[in-house]
């Protein structure tokens, strides 16, 4: 990120270079927007590199390079910012890239953990909603389980990068709530999932956090909490 001059006066311009994944370039422009800066340029090429082990840039192999490392390379020019702001900008991208990787890397994982989750549920009508969920409509960013007690674990995604609480206290205290009381109904009513909206605003996509959440009592009776966005912010 750095303030350059031009023609026109001082504008901002920012690379950001990085492995090839999904998610890069509205996730990046988001995290401008976001900021209040309007994007004047974007150019986003992926191109064949060559690298030594220390990561040191050794060539740009031309035409197809079949076999070639390929890299994402998203260039973006917006009004210019002060040097406070710059250091924002740039806290800003590195979380939200840390989002990103996490995503993209714990992805198989996650959809691991859903397809379990729909193979353990009693409630076959829910387990089938998990299952239509995993079979991609619907961008899983993250995962983790909230036990009773306010421990977690097996956290995934967005869940791992960031240690930013998915829902409110008591938003979690009300849905072990819903969970009992639907255990007081007698074992005739098997669980089900329980759609929630998360608290936190992921980076990735402008979307809201998609987020698969297991609620754990005591005695570890798991049941599948879906956490989605308003219809509105979906993608």
């Amino acid at each position: 990120i750095e303030s350059v001059g031009g023609q026109s006066g001082r504008y901002l311009r920012i690379a950001v270079i990085n492995d090839d994944m999904p998610f890069l370039v509205d996730s990046i422009a988001g995290a401008i927007s976001a900021q209040g800066l309007e994007i004047d340029r974007l150019v986003h090429p992926v191109v064949a590199v060559r690298r030594a082990p220390d990561g040191t840039l050794l060539a740009l192999p031309e035409g197809d390079a079949p076999g070639e490392r390929r890299e994402s390379i998203v260039y973006l020019e917006t009004e210019r910012v002060d040097a406070r702001e710059r250091r924002t900008l740039l806290a800003a991208l590195q979380a939200t890239l840390a989002d990103v990787h996490a995503a993209v890397a714990d992805w198989p994982r996650m959809q691991a953990a859903m397809q379990e989750d729909a193979r353990t549920l009693p409630d076959q009508e829910g387990a089938a909603l998990l299952r239509w969920l995993a079979g991609g409509m619907l961008t899983q960013l993250g995962h983790v389980i909230q036990n009773r007690d306010g421990s977690v674990g097996a956290a995934l995604g967005i869940c791992r990068a960031s240690e930013a609480p998915l829902l409110a206290k008591a938003s979690y205290e009300r849905a072990f709530a819903w969970f009992d009381q639907l255990g007081e109904r007698g074992i005739e009513v098997p669980r089900a999932p329980l759609i929630v909206k998360a608290k936190k605003d992921a980076d990735i996509v402008q979307a809201k956090a998609d987020v698969a959440t297991r609620l754990l009592d005591e005695a570890s009776a798991a049941a599948a909490t879906k956490l989605v966005p308003a219809a509105s912010d979906k993608k």
